[in-house]
């Protein structure tokens, strides 16, 4: 939060109805200064945000809200995806034909004799 004072003070922060730690005011002469930042989680929706004097009189120029990035699980060990292995070839025997001799019956112009 920025501010500016000419006199010390205190500030109260009140969020959805939930006080937070008092913050001290400095007195800075009219200049501006800075408070160190409070974190606060809030889920989505409407919000109501209360600020208090409880002590002296000074003016609030900003108050800044940064929305946090959500936080990634990450895992302890990053699975490897399972492969499946490759078929492995085999080797398929083929029909081997059996050669035919010139001189087997039946393959000359004469017919085979039946004795």
């Amino acid at each position: 939060m920025t501010y500016s004072a000419n006199q010390d003070g205190e500030l109260k922060t009140i969020v959805d109805g939930t006080a937070l730690e008092a913050v001290s005011i400095q007195n800075s002469n009219g200049s501006q200064r800075r408070t160190a930042p409070q974190t606060l989680t809030l889920g989505a929706g409407i919000h109501s945000v209360r600020l208090q004097s409880t002590r002296g009189e000074f003016n609030v120029q900003s108050i800044q809200v940064e929305v946090a990035a959500p936080a990634v699980a990450v895992p302890s060990a990053t699975p490897v995806p399972a492969e499946t292995p490759a078929p492995v070839a085999t080797a398929v025997p083929l029909p081997v034909e059996t050669p035919t001799s010139v001189d087997a019956p039946g393959t000359d112009d004469e017919p085979a004799v039946d004795e």
